[in-house]
């Protein structure tokens, strides 16, 4: 794994918060001013992307989220059916 700099490697954790790399640059510390471009700058260093793709696996590791899982774990809940009644809504 490549070796980047504190504010590029606190880059890379906030723009996995949200995917927004404005907001992360801000997060970040970069100017406030300046951060759509220093946030498209830094995702397209070659450095920088490895980082945040090898973060991106490790995340997704420690969840132990797989496509599998989220199928398998998925169930629609049932809505409650209301009835209104003169009193007002109530649940039935």
């Amino acid at each position: 794994m490549q070796h980047i700099k504190p504010k590029q490697a606190k880059f890379v954790e906030e723009y996995l918060v949200d995917f927004n790399a404005t907001q992360a640059a801000i997060r970040a510390g970069y100017s406030r001013r300046r951060a759509s471009e220093i946030g498209l700058q830094l995702l397209r260093k070659p450095h920088v992307q490895e980082v945040l793709s090898e973060r991106a696996r490790q995340l997704v590791a420690e969840a132990d989220i797989t496509p599998e899982r989220v199928i398998a774990d998925w169930r629609p809940s049932p809505s409650p059916i209301w009835m209104i009644t003169r009193s007002g809504p109530m649940m039935a």
